[in-house]
């Protein structure tokens, strides 16, 4: 989700500096109107459209044993390490939420 919405920024972006050098000088507020609306629809939708192309290998081995070396049963079991990243970076807005939930209940008070 996080690729789609870069995307959407970035698509963002460019059609608001495509308005800001050929369109914010013009007169036509109506097309300018349509324009802004229009972009921010279209950029919503352009991260979501994938083109797909399946290339046929040339020569695809049919036993994996072939090209690791190893049987079947003599696969080693390799663990994955841990990634901490995701887990720091929702902790810190998890932490954020709650703090930022306690000064708004506290000025509701």
């Amino acid at each position: 989700m996080e690729i789609a919405l870069l995307k959407s920024s970035i698509c963002l972006l460019a059609f608001i500096a495509f308005y800001k050098v050929f369109l914010e000088r013009t007169s036509n507020h109506q097309f300018k109107r349509i324009y802004l609306l229009g972009v921010v629809l279209v950029s919503i939708t352009i991260p979501f459209i994938t083109f797909i192309e399946y290339i046929e290998p040339q020569n695809a081995l049919t036993n994996i044993s072939e090209v690791t070396g190893f049987s079947e049963s003599q696969n080693p079991i390799l663990k994955e390490p841990t990634n901490y990243l995701p887990i720091v970076l929702w902790s810190i807005y998890g932490i954020g939420v709650l703090l930022f939930l306690i000064r708004f209940v506290y000025n509701l008070t």
